[in-house]
């Protein structure tokens, strides 16, 4: 992945900078079930974490 505004290149299964840069994305695990991506996310939101889905709804539903 590649951000437009800063020129960085970072590989996606580990949120490394591969450009240079001293930076790291966060990482969450996801998969497809169903047709939607679940994204596993951990801590930093209100209600503790968990799974969420981005279906063709638009997404930021709570997966089960």
């Amino acid at each position: 992945m590649a951000s437009p505004l800063y020129k960085e290149t970072y590989d996606l299964a580990t949120g490394r900078c591969v450009s240079g840069a001293e930076y790291t994305l966060p990482v969450h695990p996801v998969r497809v079930q169903d047709g939607r991506v679940l994204v596993v996310v951990s801590g930093g939101d209100e209600q503790g974490g968990g799974e969420q889905g981005g279906g063709e709804q638009g997404g930021g539903e709570q997966g089960e």
